[in-house]
């Protein structure tokens, strides 16, 4: 592969109380790839996504995200590395007291000296972008869940960031709006040429959207690749992910 690593994870390790939770957890993540932290519940995915956000220090081991060593980094110096990621949370996190406009515009409010036309004029084009131009004066109380989602990739995507994270993107949604968001996701990728990382145990939208995955079980990354490749694993903690999975559709 000819691209640039965007995250590079070595030899990871972190612990709770005395319990180790990720125990040598190497990848790298590359431009303009979708890429899914897979596993069950449990597992650590949540772990993982919190020290890529730098929210938490591993035990042991490196990560580099956009060339900042995240692992020696403190929080004034992870600023400028904060300003070029997007954050989608599973549960849209959007304030209820503020219009859906006011939530898209507070990272562009907080963190730039922009004049209000062209914060509305950025606003506009994001909310455009998920389809949502009717309803930037909504409160997200008459928002449906799936236009809850779309709001929080707008807000996410307002400050023109390299690197998108999604945390179970598709809970709570029906399997229409599952997939119109990883329809959104995937144009965004390829249109605005951004790297995605999703952690999420949805098998369905994986097999629609990644280009790579790591499934990690029991501390460690079980398997890695194309989720072709993982569906060919011997390893029976995939075999049995896969199978339960594909009994639940």
């Amino acid at each position: 592969m000819n691209k640039k690593a965007v995250i590079e994870v070595k030899d990871l390790v972190t612990s709770y109380d005395d319990k180790i939770v990720l125990d040598m957890i190497s990848f790298s993540t590359y431009e303009e790839e979708i890429f899914a932290v897979l596993g069950g519940s449990g597992c650590g995915k949540t772990t993982l996504l919190r020290h890529l956000l730098g929210l938490i220090k591993p035990d042991a081991g490196l990560i580099s995200i956009l060339d900042y060593d995240i692992t020696k980094a403190n929080d004034d110096e992870m600023q400028p590395l904060r300003e070029q990621i997007g954050m989608v949370f599973q549960g849209s996190a959007l304030f209820n007291s503020m219009t859906l406009a006011e939530n898209v515009s507070l990272p562009l409010e907080e963190y730039t000296d922009y004049p209000s036309r062209v914060i509305r004029d950025i606003v506009d084009w994001k909310l455009h972008i998920v389809g949502l131009d009717h309803a930037r004066d909504y409160l997200p109380s008459e928002l449906s869940g799936g236009m809850k989602k779309r709001a929080a990739i707008a807000r996410a995507m307002v400050m023109d960031p390299k690197l998108l994270f999604f945390d179970e993107h598709t809970t709570g949604l029906d399997p229409v709006m599952a997939a119109e968001l990883d329809r959104i996701i995937v144009r965004l990728r390829d249109e605005l040429n951004i790297t995605v990382v999703v952690v999420t145990h949805d098998l369905t939208s994986i097999r629609r959207i990644s280009d790579r995955a790591i499934m990690i079980a029991d501390t460690h990354i079980i398997a890695s690749g194309s989720i072709k490749e993982m569906e060919q694993s011997g390893d029976s903690r995939v075999i049995n992910f896969f199978m339960q999975h594909d009994m639940e559709e």
